[in-house]
């Protein structure tokens, strides 16, 4: 019988059962082999074809066959004898070996002994057939000299990376080693001149990369191994730059093994040797540096120059408090000259030098035992006149005495009169070398510091233009700064602006700014003060009010000098009196709330009142109250807004002090709880009892004021909150 059967065993007598199930096995251990596919087929079912030498298989659908393999083959044919996998050699947008649903990713092999690895159709690392790796596109080249580098990474406008993660204090390392050994693995000992590691800086000049533009090489200068420790690895970095016009690079820079830095030279013989040329100076220095011996306690010498390059300079000082300590010149001896390179004396000075001794009063200069050059005068006083009046004098004490010949303190600079008047105050003019007109805000006109004896501000008054200037028209401010513990530079801290604006803190008018400030808008009747505090953490508070002494009044509000109100402390009581408490409202639909009389009784809205952007989260809008014994009022209402923003914003009293409108015709009782009447107006309860809609309690039946429509007024106590 041939080997296919229906795989279904019919029930049927003993012998045909068992003929029946021999078939069965014989078909499915022959694979269902034949030359045409079995007559009854299921899902996953295999089938030999035996005339197209195929192993194929049912599909999950029962509605195809899929090829596995070719009949009698070693691994089905899948796989050459030996398992090797043989694929095409494809490209970058093709690779040979691919991946499921990404066709452009996988192994391919761009040309002979060639091994590459590409993603998004682009080739991303390469092995060249003498094993050199090239992570990037392209191929490898030479850079940096006639070498293919065994591993280069080239990029298209990308960076390279090298990141180290570790729970640790170590960071990314790059190591450059050497040995003297020619296999792999080798640990061959180096010696002294080799490089151990170069770093080279390369840059394409048309042709190809091989120009080096700068080096860093890492040289063994010393005996490796010394005394038999193998672990002895004296070395030196050198730093090398290709000059312009050149194509090799020069060695500017060396730090030996002994840790000795030599700019100029390669050998250098202390911790900074600079050798330069006799056409330019060894050693450039930005402001200046400082000379010391090794352990600095015996004082050191700077030698810089002026920031704004105007002047040089060569001091002597003590490290360890700032002060100045002596400065030699020549100690062994030797002439020092000024604007000459030959001098002929301990002092040769090319150029003007002037002493002037006649008459009574001399200018002295005297050489002691101490070196030192002084102007002394006998009589303890050096005075400085001209046409034959004195100007201003040196004391014995050493006071700068100007327009006095006589002192009056302790002070060292003293200045009386001015030159229309000796009996005039003292005065003193720092100006700027720009003239009126040309003087504008911001513009620096002088200052006075504040500081120590070597020139460290504390502190500073300084003026500047605070505005156009012009003729008869000289705007100008004052700013105090002062410096902060901490901190090396004064800071601006007061500014008083030309208008009479004094800020506290702040740079610009206004309390969102942080700080504080007195505004004086015309000079004569728009003052204030406004308060800032910027802090985000809730601590602090903007204004202290504190009475030392004793108890009393903290604040006192005028109106045309009149108090009418005050805030005062009694030992742990604060009294606010004359007044009430208050908030801002606005009507429904932007109604304009210029009608409403003073006193009328409002009622809450869900609706919160707006004011463009700003953030509102307590402030609803109200309406003027029209349900009896409303339950929800708000308050009553006192004036619209001061500002110039408009009628829209109105202030609504809600506790304290205050007038409510009756009715005409209704008469109040001092000590009466007062409602809503539903029509604007308030009206006694039926009871004494403070309830929800209680809006108010009158104090007083003395009828304040009277409007048109014959409701009148009557001092209260709100109770609307």
């Amino acid at each position: 019988m041939a080997p296919q059967a229906d795989l279904n065993v019919a029930n049927q007598s003993g012998s045909a059962f068992r003929a029946d199930l021999n078939n069965q096995l014989l078909a499915l251990g022959t694979l269902m082999s034949g030359a045409s596919e079995p007559s009854t087929t299921y899902a996953y079912m295999l089938w030999a074809d035996t005339t197209a030498g195929v192993l194929k298989q049912r599909s999950a659908a029962n509605n195809s066959w899929v090829t596995l393999g070719t009949l009698g083959s070693t691994n089905l044919g899948l796989l050459p004898s030996g398992g090797t996998l043989t694929a095409a050699l494809g490209s970058a947008a093709t690779p040979g070996v691919t991946f499921t649903g990404d066709t452009d990713t996988g192994l391919y092999s761009p040309g002979t002994n060639q091994v590459a690895l590409g993603t998004n159709g682009q080739q991303r690392l390469a092995i060249d057939g003498s094993g050199r790796v090239l992570v990037g596109p392209g191929s490898a080249r030479e850079v940096g000299g006639a070498v293919i580098p065994t591993l280069a990474v080239e990029t298209l406008g990308q960076a390279a990376a090298f990141v180290r993660n570790s729970n640790d204090t170590s960071g990314g390392i790059i190591a450059l080693g050497k040995s003297r050994g020619t296999a792999a693995g080798a640990v061959t000992a180096v010696q002294n001149g080799d490089i151990l590691g170069e770093l080279r800086f390369c840059g394409a000049n048309g042709t190809d990369l091989t120009s080096i533009g700068a080096h860093i090489r890492a040289i063994v200068d010393g005996e490796v191994g010394t005394a038999g420790d193998t672990t002895d690895m004296p070395t030196s970095l050198a730093f090398s730059t290709t000059p312009d016009g050149a194509a090799t690079a020069t060695q500017r820079m060396v730090v030996t093994s002994a840790g000795l830095l030599g700019l100029g030279t390669s050998s250098p013989q202390s911790n900074l040797d600079v050798r330069g040329t006799d056409a330019a100076p060894s050693l450039t220095v930005n402001n200046g540096f400082q000379v010391a011996s090794g352990s600095r306690n015996y004082g050191v010498v700077e030698i810089g120059s002026y920031n704004g390059g105007l002047y040089g300079w060569i001091q002597g000082k003590r490290p360890e408090n700032n002060t100045a300590s002596p400065l030699v010149i020549n100690s062994l001896g030797g002439n020092v000259g000024i604007g000459l390179t030959s001098p002929g004396a301990a002092l040769n000075v090319n150029g003007d030098f002037w002493i002037d001794a006649a008459g009574s009063t001399r200018l002295k200069v005297t050489h002691t035992g101490g070196g030192d050059m002084r102007i002394d005068n006998p009589t303890s006083t050096l005075a400085f006149a001209t046409g034959g009046t004195e100007g201003f004098r040196l004391d014995g004490s050493r006071r700068l005495l100007i327009g006095t010949s006589s002192q009056g303190g302790s002070q060292l600079l003293q200045i009386q009169g001015d030159t229309s008047n000796s009996q005039n105050g003292g005065n003193i003019l720092l100006r700027c070398g720009l003239a009126a007109g040309t003087v504008a805000a911001g513009t620096g006109l002088g200052g006075i510091a504040f500081g120590d004896s070597s020139g460290n501000r504390y502190a500073l008054i300084e003026g500047y233009g605070d505005g156009t200037s012009g003729s008869s028209d000289y705007p100008g401010r004052i700013v105090l700064s002062t410096t902060a513990d901490g901190a090396s530079s004064p800071t601006e801290r007061m500014r008083i602006s030309n208008n009479g604006n004094i800020l506290f803190a702040q740079t610009s008018l206004g309390v969102a700014n942080g700080g504080a400030y007195f505004y004086n808008q015309d000079g004569i009747t728009d003052f204030h003060l406004g308060i800032g505090n910027t802090r985000t953490d809730g601590s602090g508070s903007t204004l202290y009010l504190n009475r030392q002494g004793s108890d009393g009044t903290l604040i006192e509000f005028r109106q045309a000098n009149t108090t009418e109100g005050s805030i005062s402390v009694s030992g742990t009581t604060v009294t606010y009196g004359g007044g009430h408490i208050a908030r801002w409202s606005q009507l429904p639909n932007d109604g304009d709330p210029s009608t409403l009389l003073k006193g009328t009784v409002m009622s809450n809205l869900d609706e919160m009142c707006e004011w463009g952007e700003e953030d509102n989260e307590q402030l609803n809008k109200t309406k003027v109250s029209d349900v009896e014994g409303d339950p929800n009022v708000a308050g009553v209402f006192v004036s619209t807004s001061f500002s110039d923003d408009g009628p829209l914003d109105f202030w609504l009293a809600m506790t304290g002090d205050m007038i409510i409108r009756i009715a005409e015709g209704v008469t109040v009782q001092r000590g009466d709880l007062l409602m809503s009447a539903g029509d604007g107006t308030a009206k006694p309860q039926d009871d004494d009892i403070v309830r929800s809609k209680t809006v108010a309690k009158v104090t007083s039946t003395h009828v304040t004021c009277t409007y048109d429509d014959g409701s009148y007024c009557v001092p209260c106590v709100l109770m609307a909150c």
